[in-house]
């Protein structure tokens, strides 16, 4: 819903008086729709990705939180998405008309992990040790294979990241 109301935006964008003004910026606000969409498209792989019947109900990435390893990737993925949320509503939002004030979007700006996705590592070398415990070793099409399965998570948890990354970058540009 939000990302159609800011498309709408775009055409009054162009013939906004208030040009400098970050709410009326054409080319953030298509540049922040284009990043959600590829943000949208990263977790939908993700979550399609995750749906096997073997791990049961809640697929790869239910069966991945089990481990122990995996509290460091969903703090880090919920902690850079609150971030995410907080910073791009606050440019998105700025009604002034000299740039924001450093100290008003946050600690988010000063963080220096937003390039990697903490704990995945130790994820996939946990998730190793404990795929012959979980599953029987047996021939298996790319498509069936759980290893198959859960880099393909991996990597799109670590897409979602830079995703994110993306939109504070655009977000920050245009503050």
């Amino acid at each position: 819903k939000n990302v159609m109301e800011m498309e709408q935006l775009i055409g009054a964008a162009d013939s906004e008086p208030r040009f400098d003004k970050c709410r009326f910026k054409k080319t953030m606000v298509v540049e922040l729709v284009s990043q959600i969409r590829t943000l949208q498209f990263h977790v939908m792989c993700m979550v399609r990705r995750s749906e096997w019947p073997q791990t049961g109900e809640g697929g790869i990435v239910k069966m991945l939180s089990e481990m122990g390893s995996f509290k460091n990737v969903k703090e880090d993925l919920t902690d850079t998405i609150k971030a995410t949320k907080d910073l791009t509503t606050k440019v998105v939002r700025y009604d002034g008309f000299v740039p924001m004030e450093e100290d008003e979007l946050g600690p988010v700006i000063n963080r220096g992990d937003l390039g990697r996705l903490t704990g995945v590592d130790e994820l996939m070398k946990e998730f190793q040790t404990k795929r012959k415990e979980l599953f029987k070793d047996k021939e298996s099409t790319l498509d069936e294979d759980i290893v198959s399965r859960v880099c393909v998570v991996a990597e799109m948890m670590e897409r979602i990241k830079m995703d994110l990354r993306g939109l504070l970058q655009i977000s920050v540009a245009n503050l």
